[in-house]
């Protein structure tokens, strides 16, 4: 495994670690936020649920899903399509809710921006692997 790959491997097991972060959050009541950050305000808006599913557990279930999906694209060419497809929805998310925070709710969850900063340098890593795969 390049070291690129094993980047991107540790990019999104640290996803499902601050998902995690998120989802103890809700089910505690307790916050873990860096100072000057109103993670309880975006935690607890109207936008943080999709379809009735509370985002940091979804965020916990995609990122797992992306996990497997990513290991067996390394191993399997033909799965390196599903992935690039996740981490194009993953990135589109992570864009949107940091539209979110910044321009509807005027607040940051210093961990919903980790995850979607995350989620966007995952997509640009896999932009760089398509470009130099197609060269090879």
């Amino acid at each position: 495994m390049t070291p690129q790959k094993k980047i991107v491997l540790l990019f999104i097991i640290l996803e499902i670690i601050f998902s995690g972060i998120l989802v103890y959050n809700t089910k505690t009541d307790s916050e873990i936020c860096a100072p000057g950050f109103d993670c309880l305000e975006v935690q607890n808006s109207q936008y943080s649920y999709f379809l009735g599913i509370k985002l940091s557990t979804l965020g916990l279930v995609s990122f797992t899903a992306l996990l497997i999906i990513y290991l067996l694209s390394l191993k399997y060419k033909h799965i390196e399509r599903l992935y690039l497809a996740s981490v194009i929805l993953g990135t589109t998310g992570a864009i949107y809710f940091l539209y979110i925070q910044a321009f509807i709710l005027k607040a940051f969850c210093s961990t919903c921006v980790t995850i979607d900063l995350l989620m966007i340098i995952i997509f640009i890593f896999a932009l760089y692997d398509l470009k130099t795969s197609k060269h090879r």
